[in-house]
Order: C-alpha cells, then sequence, then structure tokens
C-alpha cells in the first residue's frame, strides 16, 4: 500500500511494495525497461513518453534500496547541485563559466545557475562524447583493429 504522508509530495511505501519492486527488477535481471504501459479503468491503454518511463525505471530501482523522494528541479541550481548533474567538479563547473559554456548569476559571493541551461549544456556534452565515440569507431573499423 502507498501512503500520501504530506501535501509536500514525500511518499512513503510499505514494505510490501518494496519487495515487489526488488520482485520485478530481478525478474528484468540485466535487462533495460524501454516501455511503460498503463491500462485505465474503462480497459484503455497508454504508452508512457521515453522521458517518464526513465523516471519510473529510476524509482524502481530506487524502491529497492529503500524509500524515494522526489523533487521537482527549482529553476535555478547551486553551483554544487550543477556540478554534480554535469558530473563535473566545482572548479571545472566555473571553468565553464568563464568559457561562456554556461551562464550563471550572483547572489551574494554564491553563483546559481538557471536548471534548463544546465541541462542543456549536459545535452551538448553527451552528443559531443557520443560523436566522439562514433568517430573512435570509425577509425577502429578503418584500420581494422580487433579487440
Amino acid at each position: 500500500m502507498v501512503q500520501l504522508l504530506n501535501r509536500a509530495g514525500t511518499i512513503h511505501v510499505e514494505d510490501e511494495v518494496q519487495q515487489e519492486a526488488r520482485d520485478v527488477v530481478e525478474q528484468k535481471h540485466d535487462r533495460q525497461i524501454v516501455e511503460v504501459r498503463l491500462m485505465l479503468d474503462d480497459g484503455e491503454h497508454i504508452t508512457l513518453p521515453a522521458g517518464l518511463t526513465a523516471a519510473i525505471r529510476f524509482v524502481l530501482d530506487g524502491l529497492t534500496q529503500g524509500d524515494v523522494s522526489i523533487r521537482s528541479m527549482p529553476d535555478e541550481l547551486t553551483s554544487t547541485t550543477a556540478a554534480d548533474l554535469l558530473g563535473v567538479s566545482r572548479p571545472t563547473l566555473m571553468k565553464f563559466v568563464r568559457e561562456g559554456q554556461l551562464h550563471s548569476r550572483k547572489v551574494g559571493t554564491h553563483h546559481r545557475f538557471a536548471h534548463h541551461e544546465v541541462l542543456e549544456l549536459l545535452r551538448r556534452r553527451r552528443e559531443m562524447q557520443r560523436s566522439a565515440l562514433d568517430e573512435l569507431r570509425r577509425i577502429d573499423d578503418e584500420l581494422g583493429i580487433d579487440d
């Protein structure tokens, strides 16, 4: 049973639901969940978009560890949060600011970052990484190098 504990959106799940999550994760083994479909009370099915499916996959995996807390992302992020989201150190984050790759605004002595700009930088960096990997694979194929 799922219980809503307060209006802030904190959800507590019973041990039984956590065990159900563990069972599902065990059944999927190393395979990835790529689609989630909901069946409505009138029998109609709705397939969830990829982003929502990924969120549910993350929550399901999290439930196997214990309670999961979900919050919406604030409009502005601290340097620590932005760096964590990008998977870089705070000095590297500030290097991005100096290079003009990311904008920030100062609040006193602290920098704040618009979450949509941080996510856009993350998207661009991932695309660059994918392109670099594709180029390495192409070079590897041209040279005929095997593992």
